[in-house]
């Protein structure tokens, strides 16, 4: 059975949406990168807030954990308090970690 010209069409342009998502995607993560910084750097627990979900569960180092935007804008802030610190996220490519890009 022969397959029409349109699927193969498809069947090659596939590469291409996946690669334009990709790209797309690693642009807004800089973006996001860039964004977090500087809300970080300016001290704008508002704008830190923001840039987390009411689920977001942040986890430290040691292994402690911080749940929800507020709490985590909230230990930012702690963190800055009285510390002279600047953040700098230097952001080398974007790697997906599972089929569903999660």
């Amino acid at each position: 059975m022969k397959k029409p010209p349109f699927f193969l069409a498809l069947l090659l342009s596939c590469p291409l949406l996946l690669s334009a998502q990709t790209a797309s995607n690693e642009a807004d993560m800089h973006t996001f990168a860039r964004q977090f910084m500087a809300a970080y750097n300016s001290g704008d627990h508002a704008a830190l807030e923001n840039m987390y979900t009411t689920d977001a569960i942040r986890i430290d180092t040691d292994g402690e954990t911080t749940k929800g935007a507020k709490q985590i804008a909230a230990e930012h802030a702690e963190q800055l308090r009285g510390s002279n610190v600047t953040l700098l996220i230097r952001q080398n490519g974007l790697h997906w970690s599972d089929a569903e890009h999660a």
